[in-house]
């Protein structure tokens, strides 16, 4: 009788984790779409533009000719972080699901408002293009808590994992101030700072297993 009813409980839960291994496939697709868009951008772009001085969000400008290609970078990862959510939501605090969850919906905006042209000269409507500062700005901010707060979940954790939470909150506080400091350089340090995003959202899809989760913040 005992045996009967954990296969039964194992033949319940079998359907839910092929969903969600189909739903991380799908993510770490997403991701990688976004990747390739991010790194084809530059060359759609005029000669003008400079992956090491321009940011990505200068490739998807308001009228500027392949400007639509760093768009759908945008969008891919947004919607991708969104799907990563509703994947994590049983194992992630409250704090870290909805500081995600927004990261992804300021990203989604970041692609539908598109901020000025690095060109001078060319003409730009002033309220979109601060409308894409400040989801820029609330996305910085959404990741750096998102980040925090799931690794304050797995603080007794040690190893590899707790390294890169660590790291990822480092990059955003401190990478967009070497782009203020540094202008020539900051489209590479912004490329950093979504690398090693890409790298903290690509490997929870991979964690199967986590122990000790409150969910209670």
């Amino acid at each position: 009788m005992k045996n009967q009813l954990v296969n039964n409980k194992k033949n319940i839960w079998q359907p839910h984790k092929k969903q969600d291994k189909n739903k991380g496939r799908l993510i770490l697709g997403m991701f990688l779409a976004s990747i390739i868009t991010f790194i084809i951008s530059p060359f759609l772009l005029p000669d003008s533009y400079s992956w090491v001085e321009h940011t990505t969000s200068q490739a998807s400008a308001q009228g500027v000719e392949g400007a639509w290609m760093g768009r759908f970078g945008f969008l891919f990862l947004g919607f991708g972080v969104i799907l990563l959510t509703s994947l994590s939501r049983r194992k992630w605090s409250r704090a870290a699901y909805w500081f995600h969850f927004s990261f992804g919906v300021f990203m989604i905006a970041v692609a539908v408002f598109s901020s000025k042209s690095w060109v001078e000269g060319m003409r730009y409507d002033p309220v979109e293009d601060l409308l894409h500062s400040l989801f820029a700005t609330f996305m910085g901010f959404s990741f750096s808590f998102g980040v925090f707060f799931r690794a304050w979940q797995r603080r007794e954790n040690s190893g590899a994992i707790w390294i890169l939470d660590f790291f990822a909150v480092f990059s955003a506080i401190v990478f967009p101030l070497l782009m203020g400091y540094f202008p020539a350089t900051s489209g590479l340090w912004q490329r950093i700072l979504f690398a090693v995003a890409f790298l903290w959202y690509g490997k929870e899809p991979l964690e199967t297993r986590e122990k000790g989760i409150q969910k209670n913040y």
